[in-house]
């Protein structure tokens, strides 16, 4: 056991403090300006990560986390801090991540984060376990163990006081989850042992003909089957409409992606492509269901959605067809990023992806936007080379690991392009968790 003072926080959401010997530990659960009293709980080369045993001296940025132990089974490692030092460490974490890896001291570059909902009830999906009294919760860290719940302040009211207890009164099942859309209708997916799926369809089968098992139930999903109603949601955000299916990835945050599609729509009207004066190409890499596609279409003569996940694809391709404009225009492909890309920088026609030739052969690169949305481990270095070397206008990047973010801007940055700006795009308040939304032009 050790004390120690607390600098920053770093990646991850854990404070930054030495052990006696010199050594970086990493705390979880402090605040800049902490002095606590630790215990090692790993030891790895160069650095330590240890678990907080007291508060010592409290920093000015803590508050009473507003989620208890909920929040710490929620990933809300962050629920200890006031919104405003939460924003402001994550934009610390970003900034410090550009300069140890990138090399960037971005300065203003990097804006102040415009948080655009509210900090507790903004998630519109959730997993649940059943305990084995009956009531569902949240699985306790390295256990089996569900904590019950009858309220999730990571969710909104409509959740809490109508869809929970309505969907205790289904057949239990192992796991729960449940998705809501823009208007508080939902879908409910269990999870469990196969034969169970008989008494749930048993139940439903006593509903009246046309007759709803709940006002706003959407559908009932078990093991990803459909046994009642449709198996997706339609979202509507940013002025479009999008098919979500059940198993398909899409923003827990409406209000902060809403946000970020604004953001990218001011930064496209400060650059001069608009509606009234449409660019040359969009091409949208991991595009899944489409967001960015349907989003920015109108602003540009032709999109190219890429998308690998066959289930995004589907939902993609859905939702352009039902955009009669968008149709026109638009493009979605079941590739891999980094094999259209490579064929698209080596012209080689056996690599061209999609079945019906190459939609991007023609581009004029140089009045092509690009916007990417890769996973957590970002584009990698060979993408990003090969994305340099075709040489779009622009690319807007958005990520969810400002390390990875790091990597590839530098990356981006020896192919000849430079960050213009970038953004924190908090969608996951409460936690450690960061979304950063940058600008690099040639």
């Amino acid at each position: 056991m050790f004390e120690t003072a607390i600098t920053k926080l770093v990646t991850g959401g854990a404070g930054l403090g030495r052990s006696p010997d010199g050594l970086a530990a990493f705390v979880a659960g402090t605040a800049a300006g902490d002095t606590v009293r630790a215990r090692v709980t790993r030891r790895r080369k160069g650095f330590l990560e240890a678990g907080l045993v007291e508060v010592i001296v409290p920093s000015a940025d803590r508050v009473e986390p507003p989620l208890g132990e909920l929040g710490s089974l929620s990933g809300c490692d962050l629920q200890h801090l006031s919104v405003e030092a939460q924003l402001r460490a994550k934009t610390e974490i970003v900034r410090d991540c550009l300069a140890r890896i990138a090399g960037l001291e971005v300065g203003e570059r990097l804006q102040e984060p415009v948080p655009a909902g509210p900090a507790l009830g903004y998630r519109n999906k959730v997993r649940l376990w059943r305990t084995p009294a009956g009531p569902y919760g949240m699985l306790r860290h390295d256990s089996h163990e569900v904590l019950p719940i009858e309220r999730h302040g990571l969710m909104p009211d409509a959740f809490n006081d109508d869809v929970l207890p309505f969907v205790v009164t289904l057949p239990p099942a192992d796991q729960v989850v449940i998705r809501m859309d823009h208007q508080g209708r939902f879908l409910v997916s269990l999870f469990g042992e196969p034969d169970r799926a008989r008494m749930l369809k048993a139940v439903l089968k006593k509903l009246p003909e046309g007759e709803a098992p709940h006002p706003r139930c959407l559908g009932i999903l078990y093991n990803n089957r459909p046994l009642w109603g449709r198996d997706h949601l339609v979202i509507q955000l940013a002025g479009r409409t999008y098919r979500v299916h059940a198993t398909s990835f899409f923003q827990t945050n409406y209000a902060e992606t809403e946000a970020a599609v604004a953001l990218v729509r001011g930064w496209l009207d400060e650059a001069g492509v608009t509606a009234s004066a449409p660019g040359g190409a969009l091409l949208d890499l991991y595009a899944g269901v489409g967001l960015f596609s349907l989003a920015l279409d109108d602003r540009f003569a032709r999109t190219i959605a890429v998308e690998s996940d066959a289930g995004a694809v589907r939902d993609a391709r859905n939702n352009v067809k039902r955009d009669r404009a968008a149709a026109a225009r638009t493009a979605v492909l079941d590739v891999p990023v980094e094999r259209a890309v490579l064929s698209w920088k080596t012209g080689d026609p056996a690599d061209q992806p999609g079945n019906a030739g190459d939609p991007a052969g023609a581009l004029d690169w140089a009045a092509t936007t690009v916007v990417v949305d890769p996973p957590r481990t970002g584009l990698g270095e060979q993408v990003a080379k090969d994305l340099a070397a075709l040489g779009p206008a622009r690319v807007l990047y958005m990520s969810c690991d400002p390390a990875t973010f790091a990597r590839d801007v530098k990356t981006l940055g020896e192919g000849g392009y430079a960050l213009k700006r970038a953004r924190v795009i908090d969608m996951f308040p409460m936690t450690g968790h960061i979304e950063v939304l940058g600008e690099l032009a040639r």
